[in-house]
């Protein structure tokens, strides 16, 4: 029984040898990466191009104006959207204290209208120019903007496939 073991486990042996002689397998340096355990792929989220559409203004290189909300107009900010301004000149009474007639600066009314928004409480956004929208900051203004992921070239270091980026392969 003794022998009959010896016997099976020379077999194993040798036939364990000879296998390994045949493949003579090792480790040697990646072609592929040359390396450096990754390579230059192109950009998925560009596809190559190195720039994206502007998520910000939707690829129109315009937003939408933060101070008036986009209707070009905003309260005045000289009468605070009353339209009229009290009369520097009767203090609001209407009437000339010195004289006891009526004010000529306001007509009695005790009032003029604004002269910034010419009385309709509103004025033109200055932020915007009374457009409604702006230039958007994120694009200048053009629909796109640079890719983030490549920055701008078009192409990223990925993993090299076939190496794993271990930068050997057993061959």
């Amino acid at each position: 029984m003794k022998l009959l073991k010896l016997t099976l486990i020379v077999i194993l042996f040798s036939s364990f040898i000879n296998t390994s002689c045949v493949h003579k397998k090792k480790w040697v340096d990646c072609e592929r990466c040359n390396k450096t355990g990754y390579v230059i792929v192109t950009c998925d989220n560009c596809a190559g191009q190195g720039i994206v559409n502007c998520d910000e203004c939707s690829n129109t290189g315009r937003v939408t104006c933060s101070w008036c909300h986009g209707n070009g107009k905003r309260t005045c900010g000289m009468c605070f959207g009353e339209g009229r301004e009290r009369c520097i000149s009767c203090g609001g009474t209407g009437y000339n204290s010195m004289t006891d007639f009526q004010c000529g600066m306001c007509f009695g009314r005790g009032y003029k209208d604004c002269i910034t928004c010419n009385g309709t409480g509103l004025e033109r956004c200055p932020s915007c120019f009374g457009q409604g929208t702006k230039i958007c900051m994120d694009c200048r203004g053009s629909g796109e903007k640079e890719c983030e992921i490549c920055e701008g070239k078009g192409e990223v270091k990925a993993k090299c496939p076939e190496c794993d980026g271990v930068t050997k392969v057993f061959k």
